[in-house]
């Protein structure tokens, strides 16, 4: 199930990016806009963040690469340290939060609707570093 949810995700990420550069911010607002007509079915809300998540760190993804593309050697090994710091601060963040919910989930006090707003929360702390990228991709 998880490998499909992946697959979808991609599949909808690269239908949803269709040029580089001032597309990607297009695609980052359409995404985020998708998935908040997903939550207002409320069917499956866990999963409409679940989903959104893996799209907005697919996006990192082409940001970061499409930013690593238009550079030197030397601002190439520059951004690699840069994302490699950032990277450690999302996995704190991360580790923080999914913390917090388990302890919280084990006392009873949090379900799957907590589960579904932490997933929103962590694409929200990627999705900033996505618009980061995307600035400096579009001012090359």
């Amino acid at each position: 199930m998880k490998s499909i949810t992946i697959l979808l995700a991609t599949c909808l990420l690269l239908l949803s990016i269709k040029e580089a550069k001032a597309q990607s911010l297009k695609s980052l607002d359409e995404i985020t806009k998708k998935h908040q007509a997903c939550l207002d079915t409320g069917v499956d809300m866990l999963g409409c963040s679940k989903m959104y998540y893996l799209q907005v760190d697919s996006l990192l993804n082409v940001a970061y690469n499409q930013l690593r593309f238009k550079m030197s050697g030397s601002d190439k090994e520059s951004l690699k340290k840069e994302q490699l710091a950032w990277l450690k601060k999302r996995d704190s963040y991360f580790k923080q939060q999914n913390l917090m919910f388990q302890r919280k989930f084990e006392e009873g006090e949090w379900g799957s609707d907590m589960a579904m707003i932490t997933y929103s929360d962590q694409a929200g702390f990627v999705k900033e570093r996505v618009v980061v990228l995307l600035k400096r991709v579009n001012k090359k």
